[in-house]
């Protein structure tokens, strides 16, 4: 089975999706228990596809979120440093 995921992994989850919803006998080919693997394969990617976006967003929010807070600070210290 590992090697049917390292090619399954080469072809890419939308390739190995679409075989699979046209009956999976162009690219998946096999039994049954080959398409039910498949198909396993395919949403662990796509989930995993969907947690890696979150976290890309979750850090892009703290990168605005950052830069926000330096642009803040710089803003007090100069408006600190001419009062002294």
């Amino acid at each position: 089975m590992q090697e049917r995921h390292k090619r399954w992994e080469k072809l890419g989850v939308e390739q190995v999706r679409a075989d699979l919803e046209s009956g999976g006998n162009r690219v998946v080919g096999g039994t049954s228990k080959v398409k039910q693997a498949a198909w396993e394969w395919v949403k662990a990617e796509e989930a995993k596809q969907k947690i890696n976006d979150e976290i890309n967003f979750s850090l892009d929010d703290v990168s605005v979120n950052l830069k926000t807070i330096i642009k803040l600070l710089k803003t007090i210290y100069h408006k600190w440093k001419k009062q002294t």
